[in-house]
């Protein structure tokens, strides 16, 4: 079975009404706090990347079951991907598929 996620700009998830993103599974960063080095949930602004899999779970970051930040699988949420982001997996017969 084959794997697909397509990136957006967090801007487009916010479109959604009941986006609401775990900031807390957002890749890390080392940050330094008392002098110490501490990992940190990156900031995040409209124009970062984000990516949604055909799961429709929406991580930071291309692998499906990590970095997890958005996960509450409705049929409304499935209806906006496919209608105001126009996400869609391609077939297995789609060899050259390009999403644009």
């Amino acid at each position: 079975m084959r794997r697909f996620c397509k990136a957006y700009l967090v801007k487009e998830f916010k479109k959604y009404p009941g986006w609401k993103i775990n900031t807390n599974n957002l890749r890390k960063i080392s940050q330094m706090k008392n002098g110490r080095e501490e990992k940190v949930p990156r900031p995040i602004s409209d124009n970062d990347i984000l990516y949604l899999h055909d799961n429709w779970v929406v991580t930071d970051g291309i692998w499906p079951d990590e970095y997890i930040v958005f996960q509450e699988i409705t049929s409304e949420w499935k209806k906006f991907c496919q209608e105001v982001l126009k996400f869609r997996v391609p077939s297995q017969s789609q060899d050259n598929f390009v999403s644009r």
